[in-house]
């Protein structure tokens, strides 16, 4: 049988950092799953983890994608990509606290403040660990950080609002697991760790660990996905 949806990055994540490395992994997973590893175009914290850890093969895999996305890259700042996809993953999940679009979500006025926290939390245990997350997609962290010039932030949303309206995918996969697969999502392995890391090097992440909180309250079925459930995170910010 596959291994559950759920636990799976998790999983493969605890193999690839283990001590004691395997030589090989052999995992039967589900299709999609798969598919996240592989991908060349939209990268995930999965796919990255796992090429983090590759073989010097990564080169002539980065010039094959090319084939198709000539924006393919490798790079030695692999934690930089995976943090910043952290960063951009955190509004990802509280967009869908709602049923709005990602770009949607992400265009409204009154949540931009709570968007560019999420953001903030989530860069201050990265910097807090040495690390210098990379741009992608329109994101941009450094124009979330503290000492950003006025605006940067702002400008940077309306740059991820302009990316997401000229996709095809309109809400993401976090919200379809919600919304319409009904399942769990990965909030614990992909967001939820990082909470536990920024207690390691004593920054606190408190609307990290309240969306946490929320999604598993979707998931559970106390909550809707709505913009009440938004308004519920967004009272965090400043506090």
């Amino acid at each position: 049988a596959n291994i559950p949806y759920y636990i799976t990055g998790e999983l493969i994540r605890e193999c690839l950092t283990a001590k004691n490395q395997p030589n090989a992994l052999a995992f039967l997973v589900q299709k999609e799953v798969a598919e996240r590893v592989a991908r060349a175009k939209k990268e995930s914290i999965l796919s990255l983890s796992v090429k983090a850890y590759g073989t010097p093969r990564i080169i002539a895999i980065r010039d094959a994608w090319r084939d198709f996305d000539d924006r393919a890259n490798a790079t030695e700042n692999l934690w930089g990509y995976l943090w910043g996809k952290e960063a951009y993953g955190a509004m990802l999940f509280a967009t869908a606290l709602t049923n709005d679009s990602i770009a949607d979500a992400l265009a409204r006025p009154e949540y931009r403040a709570l968007y560019i926290a999420l953001a903030r939390e989530i860069l201050a245990v990265a910097a807090a660990r040495g690390v210098r997350p990379e741009a992608f997609d329109g994101f941009d962290p450094t124009a979330y950080l503290p000492d950003a010039p006025a605006g940067s932030a702002e400008r940077s949303l309306e740059a991820l609002v302009s990316f997401n309206r000229k996709s095809a995918k309109t809400h993401s996969g976090i919200w379809r697991d919600l919304a319409i697969r009904k399942r769990p999502t990965e909030v614990d392995a992909q967001i939820g760790i990082v909470v536990r890391l920024g207690g390691e090097v004593g920054v606190a992440t408190p609307l990290t660990a309240r969306l946490v909180d929320l999604i598993h309250d979707i998931e559970r079925g106390s909550r809707p996905q709505s913009l009440d459930t938004l308004e519920a995170l967004a009272a965090g910010v400043g506090t």
